[in-house]
């Protein structure tokens, strides 16, 4: 249901087939929510990050993404992962570059 990647990537094509692949073996094993965590956490990483995961969810790969610094902000998307997930997304973790990403 929950499954943490941590990504090692640092360029647009190497991010690429790695959360792409990251969310294929998540949907084989019926996981519902996938936390990225980003290895390199400068801006033209996390930037490729967020490019991966906007063409991802247009073309219907994903369902949405929000990031970690964003869950209290009461976004739609964050609130319906606090009230569904509860139980796998903790207040004291929405610190950082992470990703939350709805499959």
């Amino acid at each position: 249901m929950y499954k943490i990647i941590h990504l090692s990537g640092e360029c647009f094509a190497d991010l690429n087939t790695e959360i792409r692949f990251a969310v294929a073996e998540a949907r084989s094993e019926a996981t519902e929510i996938l936390r990225l965590t980003p290895g390199n956490t400068d801006t033209r990483a996390i930037n490729c990050m967020i490019r991966v995961l906007r063409a991802m969810s247009k073309d219907g790969l994903i369902q949405f993404f929000v990031p970690t610094a964003q869950m209290a902000d009461g976004s739609t998307e964050a609130e319906f992962l606090i009230n569904k997930y509860s139980a796998h997304i903790a207040s004291d973790e929405w610190a950082g570059a992470d990703y939350y990403v709805k499959l």
